[in-house]
């Protein structure tokens, strides 16, 4: 399937505790329900960084999905 990401935003926060081989596919989950996101690396392993707005959901998305 392919997923299209939503209209770029600054991000300002970071989620923690996704395994590094999984990070894309957590990154498109929260494209699909229209949260922007980044996946990158940050000093103690991969992050997905997304606008602090978006935190709460974000972090429920990625559980609902077994992210984290």
């Amino acid at each position: 399937e392919t997923v299209t990401a939503p209209p770029a935003e600054p991000t300002d926060e970071e989620i923690h505790g996704i395994d590094v081989l999984s990070i894309e596919d957590g990154v498109k989950a929260l494209w699909k329900e229209g949260v922007y996101a980044e996946s990158s690396m940050g000093c103690t392993g991969p992050v997905v960084k997304i606008p602090a707005r978006h935190m709460d959901r974000a972090k429920e998305i990625l559980a609902n999905n077994g992210y984290i």
